[in-house]
């Protein structure tokens, strides 16, 4: 038995239901196209900091776009009480963050290097 557990993603499609190519999505969050193709292709697990630069990229919930192999999820019951809370208070944050930065003009690539530096 692999103890091993594979964390996935969703990353292409989401990717491409939004129009944004390899290399866009690359320069939004500072790593080559190539790194974007093996995150995709599961030949590379990413950070959890570029993860997560990834998601906020997206405009995603990090659980909508990563996911570990073989998690069958909440139960019916768990995910309404997920729901109920709907994301974590600094997920919240850093979306309000990010809707502000963009109504003061701001661009998408300023915002990612801004909320990577306050997250450390």
């Amino acid at each position: 038995m692999n103890d091993k557990i594979q964390l996935e993603n969703r990353l292409k499609e989401i990717r491409t239901e939004q129009k944004i190519s390899q290399g866009e999505l690359a320069r939004m969050v500072g790593v080559s196209r190539n790194t974007i193709s093996s995150i995709e292709t599961g030949q590379y697990c990413p950070t959890a900091k570029l993860a997560y630069t990834i998601v906020i990229a997206l405009d995603n919930r990090f659980e909508d776009v990563f996911y570990f192999e073989n998690y069958l999820g909440p139960t019916s019951e768990e995910k309404d009480e997920v729901e109920v809370k709907s994301s974590s208070v600094s997920d919240r944050a850093l979306h309000r963050i990010k809707k502000y930065l963009e109504s003061q003009g701001w661009s998408s690539e300023k915002i990612l290097d801004f909320i990577i530096n306050i997250t450390g």
